[in-house]
């Protein structure tokens, strides 16, 4: 390829200019001359724009990328439409007297400047954030409002439920008072909302009781979920014309429900009253140990601050992992009839007994209780185990309870495990969280009357 000459051709426009160039002949000859140059240098300029080397390129592009940024630069660098307030104005004389110096205030009538220019927002683009509404006395009033009305709607529908009616929306409405049944939609909406609101206002309130009951058997979901549902309870029945805050009269209802939760739902067999207001010493003293040193406190510590002895607070600690031996007076009657192999347990069982603060008695009556349970969960799971149910939710419930309380691996699992652990042991046809909740707690029911009909209650003698 021939390539092109980079010469700059000699140009044929005139020297000068002459009268006769004037005329129109004349114009018109000068205009073709020149449009022949100009087509000629850019015949000249493509052939050098196809022979450029790379670095002109390079060049070329980063005096472009030079321009951009300049340009830009610019852009924010120029000055904002709306002029800030005079100095001699009302706003700039205050301004002199709110203790900030010149460079603040400068500062202050440029940022106050863009917000103008922006229409209310920020560099960032984002709307400026408004300091968040104080929870007042008279919101929470309306809240509780909103949530007693809901409860007393769905009252009036369990009502009829239990009078053997069956009630359409509009019924609903006329029994609970409304119009029509959009205002019963929305009574109904708005106190779900309500609820929630108070909830979220309230949710360092209810963690700060939950973590008075930590490390009694119950994860902290489960805590959080019977917490919640108690201080809703209270709000249902607060009275807003006793001039009381809802968290000072739900305080003692949502203790009531986790003490007793942590009582009835911490094992397989119920803690005696002493031994759960132990175990709930011993979380205060360790969280008040840990505040004043920093450090973890040993259990030695633990049980001087709660004042009991260490061998008892041992005890109580392993029952959280275990069944509730340590926290019963159980005393043996002889040997199990079913079997020297049931008494002893599986070497498994063995090993996660042997703690050095156990002695060899409670040793024994741990693996004796072990065994007494394990021989009622599989009268349970068999098909007459427990008279009125049916085989299958038999051994789904043994199945749950064993899990449970980690009766197999020593384990104590979740609700929400024990249902994973089943949905994955059936193919995803497993319980859900509040079935299994349903399955545990009917299975202790029919846990203690096959101890009494099989007559292995005269193996153990349970004292409060």
């Amino acid at each position: 390829m021939k390539e092109a000459s980079t010469e700059l051709q000699p140009s044929t426009l005139p020297e000068t200019w002459e009268r006769s160039s004037l005329s129109d002949d004349g114009i018109r000859e000068a205009l073709r001359a020149r449009s022949k140059h100009y087509a000629a240098l850019d015949e000249i300029d493509q052939a050098d724009s196809a022979t450029m080397s790379p670095e002109r390129e390079q060049e070329q592009d980063d005096a472009q990328i030079s321009k951009e940024q300049t340009k830009r630069r610019k852009q924010r660098m120029a000055k904002p439409s709306v002029s800030p307030p005079a100095p001699n104005s009302s706003e700039g004389t205050a301004a002199k007297d709110d203790g900030l110096s010149e460079r603040q205030r400068r500062r202050k009538r440029v940022g106050w400047a863009l917000q103008q220019r922006n229409g209310g927002k920020t560099m960032k683009g984002s709307k400026e954030k408004q300091p968040a509404a104080m929870f007042t006395r008279e919101l929470e009033e309306q809240l509780c409002s909103q949530i007693q009305e809901a409860q007393r709607l769905r009252q009036v529908y369990e009502d009829a439920c239990s009078r053997g009616e069956q009630l359409s929306e509009q019924q609903w409405a006329q029994a609970g008072g409304l119009s029509s049944v959009g205002k019963l939609q929305k009574a109904l909406q708005a106190g779900t909302a309500a609820q929630k609101r108070l909830l979220k206002e309230h949710k360092g309130f209810l963690i700060s009781l939950v973590n008075k009951h930590t490390r009694q058997g119950l994860s902290h979901e489960e805590l959080m979920i019977e917490a919640s549902s108690a201080f809703i309870k209270a709000a249902e029945r607060f009275d807003v014309s006793k001039n009381a805050r809802l968290p000072s009269y739900g305080w003692f209802a949502v203790m009531a429900a986790l003490q007793q939760l942590c009582q009835d739902e911490g094992a397989l067999l119920p803690m005696t009253t002493s031994a759960s207001r132990h175990l709930v010493r011993l979380g205060q003293a360790e969280s008040q140990l840990r505040q004043k040193t920093g450090e973890d406190p040993t259990l030695d510590e633990i049980a001087a601050q709660a004042g009991i002895t260490t061998e008892r607070a041992q005890l109580l600690r392993n029952r959280q992992n275990a069944i509730a031996y340590e926290s019963i007076n159980t005393t043996f009657k002889g040997g199990v009839t079913r079997g020297a192999d049931d008494l002893v347990g599986t070497d498994k069982e063995q090993a996660d007994l042997q703690d050095p603060a156990l002695s060899i008695d409670e040793r024994e009556k741990a693996l004796h209780m072990r065994a007494v349970v394990n021989l009622a969960l599989d009268a349970l799971a068999c098909k007459h185990g427990a008279p009125g149910g049916y085989p299958k939710r038999n051994q789904l419930m043994a199945a749950a309870m064993r899990l449970r309380y980690g009766l197999d691996d020593n384990k104590p699992r979740t609700l929400k495990e024990v249902s994973a652990a089943l949905r994955a042991e059936h193919n995803s046809k497993g319980p859900s969280i509040e079935m299994v909740r349903v399955l545990v707690e009917d299975g202790k029911e029919r846990l203690a009357l096959i101890l009494a009909q099989e007559g292995l209650l005269k193996e153990l003698q349970l004292s409060a």
